[in-house]
């Protein structure tokens, strides 16, 4: 429970917060946990890291963790490296972080959103046009199916990506 709060901790810019939740998720799976959980917790540290501006540290956390056969944390891992890759200017790192996680991926709406906000961001500065990202976000932006905040970030994606800007990876 404590991760899911870390969250919107991070959303909110309550940094020390979120790095409290996510000690106590730590701690919580150190003594006891299954590996998913593990995955999950390594990708929200490397998301907080993203956020508070250290690209190493983010990028360290990814690179240590081991892979995780659970989608949840799969999806996750891949848009915050993905995040991480456009951060440091890598368009092709930041294509292949998402590339096992497409637009139709089944995962939770919070992370599914955040997924494609990272498949949008990435065609947008690749200067293309992801149809299949652009539809999936769209759709779940109109049905009201993404959490308030994600959905901030999905509209926001949404008017920044080019429409039919060239080649559609997500088609």
């Amino acid at each position: 429970m404590a991760r899911r709060f870390a969250d919107r901790h991070i959303q909110s810019g309550r940094f020390a917060q979120a790095q409290a939740q996510l000690d106590e998720a730590q701690a919580l799976i150190d003594a006891d946990a299954g590996h998913g959980t593990r995955t999950m917790v390594v990708g929200k540290r490397a998301w907080l890291a993203l956020e508070l501006g250290d690209l190493a540290g983010a990028c360290a956390l990814l690179r240590g963790r081991k892979p995780d056969d659970r989608a949840e944390g799969k999806h996750l891992c891949a848009w915050v490296g993905a995040a991480l890759s456009l951060a440091e200017d890598d368009i092709a790192a930041a294509q292949r972080a998402l590339q096992d996680s497409p637009p139709a991926a089944d995962a939770p709406t919070d992370i599914l959103a955040m997924l494609l906000v990272q498949h949008l961001a990435v065609a947008h500065r690749a200067g293309m046009d992801d149809t299949a990202a652009r539809a999936r976000a769209q759709g779940l932006v109109t049905a009201g199916a993404v959490p308030s905040v994600e959905a901030q970030r999905l509209r926001a994606a949404l008017a920044e990506a080019p429409i039919d800007g060239g080649s559609t990876p997500g088609a």
